[in-house]
């Protein structure tokens, strides 16, 4: 006999199988599924161990005289299997209330087809979201974002059945350019509308670590009216379906949204791929983090590096952000602030030296020329022989003293 496979979702058929050998009295019962090449695998059979004929292809499927045999169809009229009935020799053919019986349970049994395939295509589904997540965690490696997007491409489209792709990634002054990925290689250009929206969305979803379904079968509550125009003019621009749109993020933080595209062709996003493609937005998340971080800290680098320069040798012209060693709008502007800082504190510096060496070169010149005053005739000198012997007084005296001498040189003014 052909051996059922030994599978627990198929339980529900082999329980039908068992029902129609009781009641047809049949020497073997079979429940088979259609595969995709065509080809009939008995998952389920009850009666006696005898030995079943080769299995036929599902184009050939009917009821034979010396046989109850079922076509199971699903939804849409395509056979999916058949429940067989191999009745003994000498079986009176069954009349009409046995065949209603029959047609009855070859129902039930269409149907446990129906969701034994769907499980087994979701199961296959989520196996490649594995792979997947996988890929994405070994790509998260990557020096450079548009590496880590190329690698995880593949795996993505195909671990999610998915006809196309896109991701957007946001930074802190707004969004971010969109990359986006499909499986013919179009590039596909995004309005400002579809930017907003798709960037509030995103925020919103990775706040409550949630996906969302976009399609126009199937409305969106987190959208006004107007928003959900423009995405369903959006998505028919793209020939697909319906769209995952997956927040992708590292902490607190909502980086950017990964969508992924499907045809009218595909099965509806379930929601246990929604917990796989979540899981696959945080790793992307910490992959788009990490990848920042690195160009951040190269930045940082290379800045310092021109900074420590100028600072060694404050006499050279401090270079222009066109002369530094990156494309001008790369360097934060929170170091564009501290160069410019550090820029001002050097020529303040600068002129202070230059202040003090004249202040100098004046006061030597008072000395060499006798017009320093005699200390005993200083106001603060007599303060000082008459007072105690305080030390804070000695400063106070000693800076009343230079101002003094600053007066009377004309030295305050330069």
């Amino acid at each position: 006999m052909a051996e059922p496979t030994p599978l627990p979702s198929y339980d529900a058929l082999q329980l039908i199988a068992e029902g129609v050998a009781a009641f047809t009295g049949a020497t073997l019962a079979t429940a088979e599924i259609v595969r995709d090449d065509g080809q009939l695998d008995v998952v389920a059979a009850a009666g006696d161990e005898v030995r079943l004929p080769d299995s036929e292809g599902a184009a050939d499927l009917e009821v034979l005289p010396d046989r109850l045999r079922a076509p199971l169809r699903d939804e849409h009229g395509e056979v999916r299997g058949a429940l067989t009935a191999y009745l003994p020799e000498g079986t009176p053919a069954p009349d009409t209330g046995a065949l209603r019986v029959f047609e009855a349970y070859a129902a039930h049994a269409a149907r446990a087809v129906a969701a034994t395939l769907h499980r087994e295509r979701l199961a296959d589904r989520l196996h490649l979201a594995e792979t997947a997540r996988h890929v994405v965690r070994q790509a998260s490696e990557e020096r450079s974002l548009q590496h880590v997007l190329e690698t995880a491409r593949p795996a993505l489209l195909e671990g999610f059945g998915a006809l196309g792709m896109w991701i957007q990634t946001f930074d802190e002054d707004g969004l971010g350019r969109s990359t986006v990925y499909s499986a013919d290689g179009r590039t596909i250009e995004f309005t400002p509308e579809v930017h907003q929206i798709s960037a509030k969305l995103a925020h919103r979803l990775w706040d409550h670590q949630h996906t969302a379904v976009l399609s126009p079968r199937r409305p969106s509550r987190l959208l006004t009216q107007a928003e959900s125009r423009a995405v369903e003019t959006f998505i028919a621009s793209l020939d697909v379906e319906s769209v995952l749109l997956v927040p992708l993020g590292a902490g607190h933080q909502c980086l950017g949204v990964l969508a992924l595209t499907r045809d009218a062709e595909g099965p509806d996003w379930t929601s246990v791929e929604a917990v796989a493609a979540l899981d696959i937005g945080r790793d992307l998340g910490v992959a788009v983090h990490s990848v920042r971080s690195a160009e951040r800290e190269r930045r940082l680098l290379r800045e310092v590096h021109v900074l420590e320069a100028r600072l060694a040798d404050p006499s050279s012209p401090a270079p222009d952000p066109e002369e530094l060693p990156l494309p001008r709008g790369v360097i934060s502007p929170d170091l564009t602030r501290t160069r410019v800082a550090l820029r001002s504190a050097s020529d303040a510096l600068e002129q202070a030296g230059r202040r003090r060496d004249a202040q100098s070169r004046i006061i030597a010149d008072a000395l060499a020329t006798g017009q320093v005053p005699d200390p005993g005739s200083l106001e603060v000198y007599r303060t000082l022989r008459s007072e105690h012997r305080d030390a804070h007084l000695y400063w106070q005296v000693a800076f009343d003293a230079w101002q003094e001498v600053s007066e009377r040189l004309g030295l305050t003014d330069r």
